[in-house]
């Protein structure tokens, strides 16, 4: 039996968040192949956007089949940068960590894209730029690097994950909001498709939070402003990320419990009101248990260092030093180098000890 078989049908719909003129022309396909099957698929699809595809493709009377959107295998976090922790830390913490695995980095720019590469390069990580702006066999060349594993990690736009079915990417990290919760679902999707765990960060600045009122709000037009609004309360309101993601598809979830940073948190903060224990002093800023017991313990190395040469602990490493530390946990002499806050003079003296004690820490 014959059949019409359409991916990415969320391209049909211009709520849809990838909309192609060309798919609006599939509906002619009912007129020239009457009695023919049609099976429309997508990751994607809010009820108007379903709605639009039904119409769009001049279905009648369609089955609908909606699966779960809930992945239990990806744990979801988003984060706040600042000054104090700016975005490239953030990015390096995330990345450095996972070293040696196959990893996206998600940039809504060219230029933001070019930049992750080289910085993450410079780093030591095996890393690659990949955007429409390249060369045709460029992008064919990265695809096959990261597809083979020649190198770990694709700093890309939105131009790279069509068609990419490698299933064992261990992370992806967006720099800045996504413009809809649909792209979001799209691009976190292309992690952990073996089944296994995988990480996703979303990292963050006020600023990136539009403005509201004067003349430095951006021009959107209705359909992008409730896209953006609906990934700013995702990023900043309390409760299961899975939640919210299922519940803007109009899904109901039960809450993860263990797949993402508010509901680790909140597991984190019952356990310490069980035991009338204080929770981390880093807990605010969506740590896991290993990587909070690495700062402590650094605290205390900082502590007896201090005490030694008789001064205040901030002058042997400050608190970002230490956070960014317990976050990457560098194992080589050459990976602390790419630590804010250690140069060569710290690393000649401290350099061992870090590692002698990172190495007797959870890294998980």
């Amino acid at each position: 039996m014959s059949l019409v078989a359409i991916d990415e049908a969320h391209c049909v719909s211009q709520w849809g968040h990838d909309f192609r003129p060309a798919y609006g022309k599939l509906g002619d396909l009912r007129r020239r192949l009457p009695g023919v099957p049609v099976l429309a698929l997508t990751a994607t699809a809010t009820a108007d956007v379903t709605r639009d595809i039904v119409r769009g493709l001049q279905l009648k009377d369609p089955l609908i089949h909606s699966g779960s959107l809930f992945r239990p295998n990806l744990h979801i976090s988003a984060e706040r940068c600042d000054d104090h922790f700016p975005v490239r830390d953030g990015l390096l913490c995330f990345a450095g960590a996972r070293a040696g695995t196959a990893g996206i980095v998600y940039s809504r720019s060219r230029k933001a894209a070019e930049w992750a590469a080289n910085f993450l390069i410079g780093s030591g990580l095996r890393a690659r730029v990949y955007h429409a702006g390249l060369p045709s066999e460029v992008r064919a060349d990265v695809e096959e690097a990261f597809c083979r594993n020649k190198i770990d990690l694709v700093s890309a736009t939105v131009a790279f994950g069509m068609g990419i079915d490698k299933p064992d990417v261990r992370y992806v990290a967006h720099l800045g909001l996504p413009p809809s919760l649909e792209a979001y679902y799209q691009e976190i999707g292309r992690a952990g498709r073996d089944g296994q765990p995988a990480a996703c960060m979303l990292l963050f600045r006020s600023d990136d939070l539009q403005p509201r009122l004067g003349s430095l709000a951006p021009v959107r037009t209705a359909k992008e402003v409730k896209a953006r609004e609906a990934v700013e309360r995702f990023v900043i309101a309390d409760g299961c990320r899975h939640q919210q993601l299922a519940a803007h598809f109009g899904q109901t979830v039960d809450p993860c419990k263990t797949s993402c940073d508010r509901c680790k948190a909140t597991r984190r903060t019952q356990r310490s009101a069980r035991t009338r224990q204080l929770p981390s002093p880093i807990a605010d800023i969506s740590l896991l248990d290993s990587v909070a017991a690495r700062f402590e313990r650094l605290r205390v190395i900082r502590r007896q260092l201090a005490r030694e040469r008789e001064v205040p602990a901030y002058v042997i490493f400050s608190d970002a030093t230490l956070r960014f530390l317990a976050r990457m946990c560098p194992s080589t002499r050459a990976a602390l180098a790419a630590v804010p806050g250690l140069g060569a003079t710290k690393i000649a003296s401290f350099g061992e000890l870090v590692l002698a004690t990172l190495r007797g820490l959870p890294r998980r």
